[in-house]
This record gives C-alpha cells, sequence and structure tokens, in this order.
C-alpha cells in the first residue's frame, strides 16, 4: 500500500481516524515538553562562572540558539492545537458513501503514523 492508496479519481477517500489524529498530537506534544526541557538545560549553561571575550560570545551564541528552540517548541504547541481541533471535528464527519479503509491503514513508509495520507 502506498501514501496515494487512499486516492481515486483525485479525491481522498477516507480519512485519518480522530484516535490517529490524536497519537499524532500526543506524540507531538511530547516532542515540544522535550524541546522544552532542552531549552532550559541551555539556559543553566548561562549561569557559569566563565569570563572572557569567548564566554561572551558563547553566551551570546547561547541566547540565540535558546530563542530559536523557544519558537520550534511554541510551533510544535501550535500544531498539537491545531491537530486537537482537527480530531474533534472528525468524529462529525460522517463517511461518504464507498469510503474504503483508504488513509485510516498505515502505509509501509509510515510506520507508527497510524495513518497513510494527512488530509481528507
Amino acid at each position: 500500500m502506498t501514501a496515494l492508496s487512499g486516492l481515486s479519481g483525485g479525491a481522498a477517500r477516507g480519512g485519518p481516524s480522530a484516535e490517529a489524529v490524536s497519537a499524532v498530537a500526543q506524540r507531538l506534544a511530547g516532542i515540544a515538553g522535550e524541546l522544552e526541557g532542552l531549552r532550559l538545560q541551555l539556559g543553566r549553561l548561562n549561569a557559569m562562572d566563565w569570563r572572557s571575550p569567548a564566554a561572551a560570545a558563547f553566551r551570546d551564541s547561547l541566547a540565540d540558539r535558546n530563542l530559536a528552540l523557544s519558537a520550534v517548541a511554541r510551533d510544535v504547541t501550535a500544531a498539537v492545537a491545531s491537530l486537537g481541533s482537527y480530531a474533534l471535528s472528525l468524529p462529525a464527519v460522517p463517511p461518504r458513501p464507498g469510503d474504503g479503509p483508504g488513509m485510516g491503514v498505515p502505509s509501509p513508509g509510515m510506520q507508527g503514523f497510524g495513518m497513510a495520507w494527512p488530509w481528507r
């Protein structure tokens, strides 16, 4: 089965289940937490008692990385919220006549994601 196996005549058939979308959202929430933990660990390096021009350059670079990690964590958290909203909307969408398993069946290249195609 390929990622395109849920397509028929250019239109997607089936779609991811609310459970599959929620599972992806939960995994992303874990990743956002890991990113925040890394960011906090980097912040602790800033408290090192090291004084020199190299230390100042290191702290500047560290501050830049900290801001970048913070932005990524915010973006991942926003994706979690979007996926959560999408998952809540899925049960309200009745299956269309002729819909088969479509995207609810994992494709070989998407092991662990629970869906073969992310769009409905």
